[in-house]
């Protein structure tokens, strides 16, 4: 699906009548990163992989559920595999968002803090 997609949604009311909406495109590039945390649950050091497809500058944020940042960094990502390992045994035992920021792509995911 890399490219420009377009896309429009059938939508049927209760009486039955379908009418259609608006067709609306998303560009898919192939320089998109794909992360993954572990563990999860974590008690002192939180792993953080990437495949990246470009080399490109993230920003990597901790925020706790109340909105609160904890922890940020800025990393360069290499093109291929990357790993990072974020200490986190400061923090309160609860949920939080990692949140992955480039300037193409945002990538949010939960954790819990043991």
């Amino acid at each position: 699906m890399q490219g420009t997609n377009y896309y429009r949604l059938l939508i049927t009311d209760k009486d039955g009548s379908s009418t259609y909406s608006e067709i609306r495109s998303i560009n898919f590039s192939n320089n998109n990163i794909a992360a993954r945390i572990y563990p999860n649950p974590v008690k002192d050091k939180l792993a953080i992989e990437f495949n990246s497809a470009i080399a490109v500058k993230a920003g990597i944020t901790i925020t706790s559920t109340d909105g609160k940042m904890v922890k940020q960094l800025t990393t360069q990502l290499q093109s291929g595999n990357n790993k990072i390992t974020m200490p986190v045994a400061g923090l309160v035992s609860g949920t939080y968002l990692l949140r992955i920021n480039t300037n193409e792509q945002q990538q949010l995911m939960k954790f819990i803090k043991q």
